[in-house]
Parts: structure tokens; sequence; C-alpha cells
């Protein structure tokens, strides 16, 4: 072969061998591509994948809230709804001052028939808002109880109607506007009872001594108990009270129990006076019969007409203060008598040496004795509040059918020895004395505790005290002593009328807050700074924390 033709081949291969080259650089160039495409392709179906993922999630998010927002909303309103069928209220303020005693819950559960409080306050009187709060009570615990509110000042109109309906005086001030003598009235069908403003308040400055300061009783809440209670209950209970021994008067003599005639008539009681004097019988109807410190003895005869009375199952409350002289402790008539039902008068004076029940240097005039439980004292027990008795003799029990009612402290005992005792009071026990701690009360119970319910309430019942004095106006109107409260209770507790056992009052201190530029100062800076900086740090924390 020649050289021509060997540089031919070799120049051919080499063309050949850049064809294959430039063949092979194109298919890997066109499969790049390709692939790029192919990858491009991907990549964009991927993008719309999330995009689409991410709609969706973002929609389900919407929905999640939307369905929680909808079942939060449901569940606010179903607590809502159960906490207007299901009421309930919590008192944690020291005295209780926002929950109704047990016995107004008693009353109020027992209503028979609708009854309505009508408010005569104006929108800026000091009282209207603790009275409101507790007549909202009353209407929360019974379906019976409904309240109306009238402003004197803003509907004098109204007012006037409601007056001429339910005999309301009015009068008017010099700037003309309506005022009422009612504070409000308590309506039961064709029955009302009219409550005045006194009947609400009492101003309370004993503690003015000792520096606390003076208070306020609040009686409101036993007013309108007992309204409630005259309104619905119907006929008067007759109380039959004794005279022509000199026994205290009950709206009449000088010696007269006004306050207590008039807490009776509140709680719808009829009073009838007779005279005990040659006593053959009682008047007809007595619920029970008070013989209320009588200054001179009883006869034989006549005391035996008031035991015949309790054991066919009458009901007798006997205040005997002793009676003294020169000689001693003069009976009274009933001490024989009351042996017989466990009771013992043993004409001797009750002598309590115990400072701390001492309100006079005097350990027999002034002093505070204790109650005992029965279903007279249960409140005044739960109170632990002290009774007041002057000049009493000592009253002990023997037997089941007698009960001490009011005792005094372990120190005191019964003075018998009189000489000595007004030669000058010593607290020193005589030999002829009669050990303590000795009581001044009792009640007594005929029930057989294993007869039948009704046998049981046919039973006859008697209260004895050994003074009086613990009835008198003044005693009944102090606010530091319960008194008033075992009045009421004993006289319910004779006359089976047990709603009557008294409320306790409400003590409201009047003590004015008082604030110098440094106190306000502290409170501008507590209200302006402090508080809307702690609302800031919190926000910054919860801003950081989402950040994180």
């Amino acid at each position: 072969m020649s050289e021509r033709e060997e540089e031919e081949l070799e120049s051919g291969a080499e063309s050949s061998s850049g064809e294959a080259s430039s063949s092979g650089e194109a298919q890997g160039l066109a499969r790049s591509h390709g692939a790029t495409e192919d990858a491009e392709e991907k990549k964009g179906s991927k993008s719309e994948g999330s995009e689409d993922e991410g709609e969706r999630l973002r929609a389900e998010r919407k929905l999640y809230t939307i369905v929680g927002s909808l079942l939060f909303t449901l569940i606010v309103l179903m607590l809502n709804y159960l906490s207007f069928r299901h009421f309930e209220r919590y008192d944690w303020t020291r005295d209780t001052r926002f929950t109704l005693s047990e016995r107004s819950t008693e009353v109020l559960e027992g209503l028979d028939r609708d009854v309505q409080l009508v408010l005569f306050f104006s929108s800026g009187e000091p009282e209207l808002e603790d009275v409101l709060e507790l007549v909202q009570q009353y209407e929360s615990a019974s379906d019976r109880i409904t309240v109306r509110q009238v402003d004197p000042l803003r509907q004098p109109a109204e007012v006037q109607q409601l007056a001429q309906r339910y005999d309301v005086d009015l009068a008017q001030t010099r700037d003309g506007q309506t005022v009422t003598d009612a504070a409000a009235i308590v309506i039961a069908g064709d029955r009302r009872w009219k409550i005045t403003r006194d009947d609400l308040t009492e101003l309370d400055l004993s503690g003015m001594e000792t520096g606390a300061g003076p208070s306020i009783s609040n009686e409101a809440e036993s007013t309108f108990t007992s309204a409630i209670l005259r309104v619905v209950s119907g006929e008067e209970t007759k109380l039959c009270v004794a005279s022509g021994h000199g026994e205290w008067g009950v709206g009449e003599g000088e010696r007269n129990l006004i306050a207590l005639r008039d807490e009776l008539e509140r709680e719808n009681f009829a009073i009838e006076t007779f005279d005990a004097t040659g006593l053959r019988r009682l008047p007809e109807a007595c619920a029970a019969v008070l013989v209320l410190g009588p200054l001179r003895p009883w006869a034989e005869d006549e005391v035996k007409v008031i035991t015949d009375f309790v054991d066919e199952g009458g009901r007798v409350l006997l205040a005997l203060d002793p009676l003294v002289d020169r000689r001693g402790v003069t009976p009274t008539g009933f001490e024989r008598a009351l042996g017989g039902y466990g009771v013992l008068l043993d004409g001797a004076i009750f002598f309590e040496p115990a400072p701390e029940r001492m309100l006079q240097p005097d350990p027999t005039s002034m002093v505070l004795v204790e109650s005992r439980p029965h279903p007279i004292t249960e409140t005044i027990v739960a109170m632990q509040a002290p009774t007041l008795v002057d000049l009493a003799q000592t009253v002990r029990v023997e037997g089941a059918r007698a009960t001490t009612l009011l005792d005094g402290s372990p120190a005191s005992f019964g003075k018998v020895d009189l000489a000595a005792l007004m030669a000058g009071p010593s607290g020193e026990l005589a030999p002829d004395d009669l050990p303590g701690p000795i009581g001044v009360g009792a009640a007594v119970d005929l029930a057989d505790p294993d007869a039948m319910a009704d046998e049981a309430e046919a039973a006859g019942r008697m209260v004895v005290v050994g003074d009086s004095g613990w009835l008198a106006n003044e005693s009944l109107g102090r606010p530091d002593v319960a008194n008033l409260m075992l009045a009421m209770s004993t006289v319910g507790w004779l006359a089976e009328r047990e709603e009557l056992v008294a409320i306790p009052s409400r003590e409201s201190s009047m003590q004015a807050l008082a604030l110098t530029e440094d106190d306000m100062g502290g409170i501008w800076i507590r209200v302006m700074l402090l508080l809307p900086g702690a609302f800031l740090l919190l926000g910054f924390a919860v801003w950081w924390s989402r950040r994180e």
C-alpha cells in the first residue's frame, strides 16, 4: 500500500473517531439536557404538591379553629345554663354577712303562698345596697318571694298609688320630693306588714367606752323574716298575761314591758291581760300564760289553776323575782308546786363573783349568765351570747323532766344569809349557802320521750326564770346580750311557734377610712405604674415564649 493510501486511511479513522466523539458528546449533552428537564419537571411538580399540601394544612387549621371556637362557645353556654339552673353562693365573710340564717331558710322553704317585698328606697340611699343584697337572697331561696323596688324620687306617681293601696304615709320635703314612713312592705294576699328604717338597723354606742368605736346592729334579716311570718301565719296566737299581784304590764301600767309587747305583736301574737286575783279559771284559747314578776305572793288556789293548766297540756312562763324583805326571801307561792316538776326555788339570791360576768361591782345586780343546750337556746349557745339578769333568785333542777336553761359561772352560788349579804357582799361561801355552779332558769317538758309526735306536742311545757328584769325594756334593747333572742325563743317554744327562734343580728363597724398623701401616692404608684408594668412583663414573656 502506498504512503498516500495509508495517510488517507489514518485521516479517515481520525475523522470517524472525531465524529464518534462528537456524536457521543452530542448524545451526552442531550441526555444531560433531558435529565435537567426531568429534574425541573419533577421539581415543579414537587413545588406544586408542596403548595397544595400547605393550602390543605391551612384549611385544616382554619377548620380546627372554627370548630374549636364553636365548641368553646358551646361549653361556655352550657356552663352558664348549668350555673343558672344550679345556682350556688359561697360566703367567706367572717360574720357570714351574705348568708341567710337557718331559721330564715326554714321559713322560706315552708311558704305555701306568694309573698311580695316592696322596697321604698331611692338610688342614692346608703342602705339600699345592703337591703337589696338581703332581699335577693330571699328571692333566690324561694320561688314564692318576689322583690320590687320603687324609687320615691324618680317614681312619685307609683309611690302614691302604692301608698293609697297599702296605707303608707307620705310627706313632702321642702324641695317637693316625696318621702314615705315605710322602708318596705311585705305583702301576702290581703295581708301586709310595714317595715320602717328604724326596724332595719340600730346604732350601738356601747363599744365607745372601751375604745372599740360605734357599730351598727343589722336587724334587717330578723325584721323581714318576722314580717313574712306575720303575713302568712293567718290567725294571731293568743298570749294571756297575768295581773293582780303587781306583775309587769304588757302595754299598760307603770311597770310596762313595751319592748316585749312590740316584739310579740310583730310576731303575730295577740296579748290579753287577765286578773289573777282569786283566779278560778284562765281565759279561753290561751296558747301560753305569762306570769311576769309578781311583787306579792300568789295564793295556793291561784297557783293550782296554773299547774292544772300545765298538766292538761298548757304552756306557762314564770318570771319570778325574789321577794326580799328584812327577814329574807319571801316565798312567791309557786315553790311547792314547782317542786313536783323537778324545779327547786330555794329562796336564795343568785351570787356571781366572777369579774368577767359582772357589769357592776355588786355581784347580785346586772350580771351575765350562760345558756345551756336546749331547743330554746340553740341559736344562743351557738353564738355564745350571754343573758343579762338583775337580782335573781336561784333555780335548780332535779329529775328528768326539768332542764337547766341559764347557768352561772363555776364560782357562782346561792346566797341564803341575806343579813351578811346586806352588810356587805362577799365572795366567800357561807355554810348555809348553796354551792355552785348554780342556775337561774329552767325548762320543763312533760312529753313522754316514747310517745307519738301528736301526744308529745299536746304535753305541757313550762319555763321558770328566777328574775323578770331580763325582760325589761333596757335589757331587750341591748345588742350585746341575748335577752331579746331568749324572750322570743321562749315564747315560740311555749306556743309551738319554733320558727320564732331568734335570728342573730349582724354587727358592722363604723370606723372611717383615713388616707394620707403618702397613702394616696402609694395607691397611684400601684395602680398607674406597677399594675400596667406587670401586664407588660406578662405580655413580653408570652411573646418571647412564642418566638422561641
